[in-house]
């Protein structure tokens, strides 16, 4: 399937729901998508970990830097510098609100960066 945002992707990963996922899949932007998984939160399969959360987002930015040279090169071009996720509402995904978050999407970033220079 294809996807308007890497956000819609993810959001929608959550379910087995068909009725969630495609009105994940029809929101018209990455906001809509996340508050329409959010109106189906007590739908979201059990299966749904932190280890699963972890394995789709690396699916996910894998597909988008396949997809885009554009995110390939700008990741490509940050060198060795840290990636932390600006989120200060998220201490899974980002730094959290006191910077001591986990910061799984800047991790998954660097991961998928030290492959690519490993291609090169």
């Amino acid at each position: 399937r294809t996807w308007m945002t890497s956000e819609h992707a993810y959001q929608a990963a959550k379910f087995t729901d068909m009725m969630a996922i495609k009105e994940i899949h029809a929101a018209t932007s990455a906001h809509m998508a996340l508050k329409t998984a959010q109106k189906y939160q007590s739908r979201i399969r059990a299966s749904w970990t932190e280890a699963e959360k972890l394995r789709v987002m690396e699916d996910i930015l894998r597909h988008k830097l396949a997809q885009h040279p554009y995110v390939r090169k700008q990741l490509l071009q940050s060198g060795d510098a840290e990636l932390i996720e600006d989120a200060p509402k998220d201490a899974f995904w980002g730094r959290g609100p006191d910077w001591q978050g986990q910061n799984n999407l800047g991790k998954l970033w660097m991961k998928l960066r030290a492959e690519l220079q490993a291609q090169s």
